[in-house]
């Protein structure tokens, strides 16, 4: 598909020949603004403690006590990968490997952007819109990981490529992993860009079996190192209590509602007010959904944006996929053939 794209601009203006080259240089320019701007990973360099997942990655293959009875034990595809490449060898190693992974978010998703929408010009704004809009930390979590395969899960024409990253996104974090699903969802079922609801559930059930398969390899890994939980983040929420979110939240319930930031916050309500427009009401509503299952993801943490933003991730692509796709276009279905 991009292949043919490619071919159809030889023929055109020199702009449209450096076309893909120009919008991977933008996407990357503007990932890197972003990242000197808004990531604290220069003051967690500096910081004297070393968050636990460096511990964890140096012991991945022979886990300790502790990773094995922690929530953040069911994480363990960033750590894998870090000792596999050398990134756990000191902090200031590893905090670059998780910033590399930031920076390429939006590089990969210009090029399957660019795929989907067979348009250089709608390719440019929603990398522009994601980029303005997603400012994420990029910090020494799983987080930029997740969001990296969630998004080439949505953007991606192919079904075994968004099976294959759903699967390795739940060994990354598997909590995260089943709210953006789930969030993803409602939006792939009234989809304007999806003509065949049969196709739709096709798409649906490529998830829920990527969130299967991957929930039995995290199952396998705690038998295999013995680990004394098998439900993460759920059992650190049952042991706080309800309570303990709730006064959270009451401390400061304007910061929380505002927490994703006002231009994610404009940018989303437009989308909505425009499918509102082209009476897309029920993939509003399903855009709606998708929002507030992020607003709760964050309401049973600790650890704020960086928690809405992973569990927002897959619909947001997605919303933001569909939104450049429909414009000055005259049918907004795309092909399933």
């Amino acid at each position: 598909m991009l292949n043919k794209n490619l071919k159809s601009m030889a023929s055109s203006p020199i702009i449209f020949q450096q076309g893909p080259l120009i919008l991977f240089g933008f996407s990357l320019v503007l990932g890197t603004l972003f990242f000197f701007n808004f990531s604290p990973v220069f003051d967690w360099i500096s910081a004297d403690y070393e968050p636990v997942f460096i511990e964890y990655s140096k012991n991945i293959f022979h886990p300790d006590h502790m990773a094995r009875v922690m929530y953040w034990g069911e994480s363990i595809l960033l750590p894998i990968i870090a000792k596999l490449v050398g990134a756990s060898k000191s902090k200031t190693a590893f905090f670059f490997f998780c910033g590399f992974i930031f920076l390429l978010l939006l590089p990969i998703f210009s090029y399957f952007a660019l795929g989907r929408l067979k348009s250089l010009p709608k390719a440019f704004l929603f990398v522009f819109l994601l980029g303005i809009s997603y400012l994420i930390d990029g910090g020494g979590g799983p987080d930029s990981l997740i969001i990296l395969l969630m998004g080439v899960a949505v953007l991606s024409n192919s079904l075994p490529t968004t099976f294959f990253c759903v699967a390795l996104s739940c060994l990354a974090h598997f909590s995260l992993t089943v709210i953006a699903v789930a969030g993803l969802i409602p939006l792939i079922f009234f989809s304007p860009l999806i003509n065949k609801r049969s196709y739709a559930l096709k798409i649906i059930s490529v998830l829920v079996i990527g969130l299967l398969i991957g929930r039995v390899l995290l199952e396998l890994w705690f038998w295999r190192f013995d680990y004394l939980h098998t439900n993460g983040r759920i059992h650190y929420v049952l042991d706080a209590g309800l309570e303990f979110f709730e006064n959270r939240y009451l401390k400061n319930i304007s910061q929380f509602w505002l927490t994703p930031k006002i231009t994610f916050l404009i940018i989303f309500g437009i989308v909505v007010l425009y499918f509102g427009y082209l009476k897309r009401g029920l993939f509003c509503l399903a855009a709606l959904i998708s929002l507030m299952l992020a607003y709760i993801a964050m309401f049973f943490t600790v650890d704020g944006y960086r928690v809405f933003a992973v569990a927002i991730s897959a619909p947001w692509i997605y919303l933001l996929l569909v939104f450049t796709q429909s414009l000055n276009s005259s049918k907004v279905v795309e092909s399933t053939d």
